[in-house]
């Protein structure tokens, strides 16, 4: 009888630390997927912020360099500026678009900003909406990152001559005037 009692006894104690074990290893479990996930969001977002910037620099370089090279500003493309931005982000992001359900969504808009005849610039503002999606199967929704950077292209060109004018390319920067 008493052999039979302390099988009981052992049998309980068994059952308490599994569950014990249960309610703690939970606890840790989601304070590890909590931790990860915002290792996770902070290195998405860094890189989003990052990508961003140095699509607008590429952008705005590139529009400077070719009017240097020809005289008018001819602006690199939305799909163009999305390269620039999936470049930099490979490792962290997948590719870039510029169409509706594109993740991360890029947007780039081009402003006149030109001061004179002769100092003629632009205005590249280079937006990313990234929708971040947790992983751990704890949350079901997406949180939406947006970041926007603007970059500037101003100067005199080269040739300011009599009778020269810099131009800006209407079609590829904006229909900008």
């Amino acid at each position: 009888m008493k052999s039979r009692a302390l099988h009981r006894l052992a049998l309980a104690r068994r059952a308490s630390t599994t569950v014990e074990f249960a309610l703690v290893g939970f606890g840790v479990m989601l304070s590890l997927m909590v931790i990860l996930n915002l290792g996770l969001l902070g290195f998405q977002l860094e890189s989003v912020a990052r990508g961003v910037q140095a699509a607008a620099r590429q952008a705005a370089v590139g529009a400077a360099a070719k009017a240097a090279n020809t005289g008018t500003f001819i602006c690199p493309t939305p799909a163009a500026i999305a390269g620039y931005f999936s470049t930099y982000t490979s490792s962290a992001l997948p590719a870039a678009g510029i169409g509706t359900g594109a993740n991360p969504l890029i947007a780039a808009t081009w402003a006149n900003n030109s001061g004179s005849a002769t100092e003629v610039g632009l205005n590249v503002t280079v937006s990313a909406t990234y929708n971040w999606q947790p992983f751990g199967g704890f949350f079901t929704y997406a949180i939406p990152l947006k970041i926007a950077t603007l970059a500037t292209v101003t100067g005199t060109l080269p040739n300011t001559g009599a009778g020269y004018t810099p131009s800006i390319d209407t079609g590829t920067c904006g229909g900008q005037d």
